[in-house]
């Protein structure tokens, strides 16, 4: 069998958790902000990863970008769209090889 890597149940103080309760349970708010609520209320409770991912119905890539979002941003972070990256442009040798 191989090893499962758990993640840390994710720190969130009290207010921070009544702010996501309140996010988690609104109907007027994107669902986007209000699943990544959810999961990230999850992730404070010990749910790994890939099980809140399932519960909430997301990627797990989805759930670890919100985590580590949160960490660093803590509430404002939540709801926001990430940032879209440009394509990598192929620089002037690569095209001449192409």
């Amino acid at each position: 069998m191989g090893v499962m890597l758990v993640a840390q149940p994710l720190a969130v103080t009290k207010e921070q958790r009544r702010e996501l309760k309140c996010i988690a349970r609104s109907s007027s708010l994107p669902h986007r902000t209000v699943l990544q609520a959810r999961a990230l209320l999850l992730s404070a409770d010990g749910v790994s990863i890939y099980e809140t991912a399932r519960q909430v119905g997301v990627a797990s890539n989805s759930v670890r970008s919100w985590r580590r979002r949160f960490v660093v941003e803590g509430i404002d972070g939540v709801g926001r769209i990430a940032e879209v990256r440009a394509p990598r442009r192929l620089g002037r040798r690569a095209k001449d090889s192409a």
